[in-house]
């Protein structure tokens, strides 16, 4: 009888860059990854038949949702843009990228029985929640894309490398010789071939190309050579994809708890910032949203999505807060200290910022996010209700969002 599988110790995520000579890296604190899938179809008909001739399939639309603690880390917002590094990211970062998302399912002997793979998905929004001032805070992630692959029994590892084009194996006509050892590659039972996928970074100008296989193509492949027969320079990056029936010799395994990161962050380690009233008090709610418009564009004779873009980046903050005395926040978002604070000339270039910090000292940085040209969508001048504190809230919006590792980006 098989066994069930356990979601925190027997599921390992993890996720792929597809741009650029980024390597993969495991999904730390993640709390939650949740996959859907959409296969759409067409009924085929026709005048002078009674009943369908047929169906079409259309293209499938699969998505994932993540939810993940904020701990203090940029290394996967990095990941999501396809950076191998950096001090920042910001929307215009994940316009392009894509990435695989993969799961390593183990039993109970911690053995891995197959890995469940969902490629090329793109990120559609991301968020930040803080529910009350207790709260630990989250992140949240929504993402899209057409396929979703499960790997089993002796393909069940989906292993992905990297190979650096050396001095000697440049120039037309010489080949590129990659030992597959570690492991060795198991042929897919779908397509016959060895390799899942295979890409080229170019170290000139950054690009990566999507290669195909065969002698009169990009390269071949065996169960332990992969050898590249498309022009190379030296440095650019061979990136490639296989299925095997074990794992790599390092890492480990597909997850390893990180104990250097926190493992969780609490609304009391997070300062909130809105235009010149500095660090914002009494606030019980806050969260920020980002939605990304895209247009993911195919071609006629491809099933494949060949150009990534956003058309247009929605960014909202929603602040819940106790209405008092001072009526701070409405004065910064009137702009002014009158008498009279007309929400009719709320200002539309406030700066939002929340700053993350190790813990309630607000002592040691960590990451920031700011927000510039914000607007007053809509606002909740004040409820009341027997036996309660007056409440209000705002909610503001704009299209732009900065996460940054510098304290100085924000001005503080």
């Amino acid at each position: 009888m098989s066994d069930l599988i356990k979601s925190t110790s027997q599921y390992m995520p993890r996720y792929i860059p597809y741009l650029g000579d980024v390597d993969w890296s495991q999904i730390n604190r993640a709390q939650n990854l949740d996959p859907s899938s959409d296969f759409p179809s067409e009924k085929l008909e026709e005048l002078g038949t009674d009943g369908k001739l047929g169906t079409i399939k259309e293209t499938s639309v699969i998505g994932c949702s993540l939810t993940q603690r904020e701990h203090d880390s940029l290394e996967f917002y990095l990941a999501l843009a396809n950076k191998a590094s950096g001090d920042s990211v910001t929307l215009a970062d994940f316009a392009a990228s894509a990435g695989d998302i993969c799961t390593y399912l183990t039993d109970k002997s911690d053995a891995i029985v197959g890995t469940l793979w969902y490629p090329r998905q793109r990120l559609l929004s991301l968020g930040l929640s803080i529910g009350d001032p207790k709260a630990i805070v989250d992140r949240s992630f929504t993402f899209t894309g057409e396929d979703a692959i499960t790997l089993k029994t002796t393909n069940k590892y989906l292993i992905f490398k990297k190979y650096t084009v050396a001095s000697g194996e440049e120039g037309s006509g010489v080949d590129v010789e990659i030992t597959l050892d570690d492991p060795i590659a198991v042929v897919s039972p779908e397509t016959s071939k060895f390799m899942l996928r295979v890409t080229k970074v170019n170290l000139a100008t950054g690009d990566t190309a999507e290669l195909t296989e065969g002698v009169a193509n990009d390269y071949t492949s065996t169960a332990d050579l992969l050898t590249i027969t498309t022009e190379c320079a030296v440095g650019d990056v061979i990136k490639y994809y296989y299925s095997s029936a074990s794992w790599v010799t390092s890492p480990a395994l597909p997850f390893i708890t990180d104990e250097s990161l926190l493992n969780a962050i609490r609304a009391d380690s997070v300062v909130l910032y809105l235009g010149s009233a500095g660090h914002l008090h009494k606030v019980q709610s806050a969260s920020l949203s980002v939605d990304l418009s895209r247009e993911d564009i195919s071609e006629i004779g491809s099933k494949d999505i060949v150009e990534r873009s956003v058309l247009d980046n929605a960014v909202s903050v929603d602040l819940g807060k106790l209405l008092d005395t001072d009526m701070t926040l409405e004065e910064v978002l009137r702009g002014n200290s009158n008498g009279i604070l007309d929400s009719n000339n709320y200002a539309s270039d406030l700066t939002f910022m929340i700053a993350v910090y190790t813990d309630s000292t607000h002592e040691t940085f960590k990451l920031g996010y700011k927000v510039t040209d914000m607007t007053a969508g809509s606002a909740r001048p004040g409820t009341g209700a027997v036996g309660a504190n007056v409440d209000s809230g705002v909610t503001l919006t704009s299209d732009n969002l900065l996460i940054t590792t510098l304290e100085e980006d924000l001005d503080l």
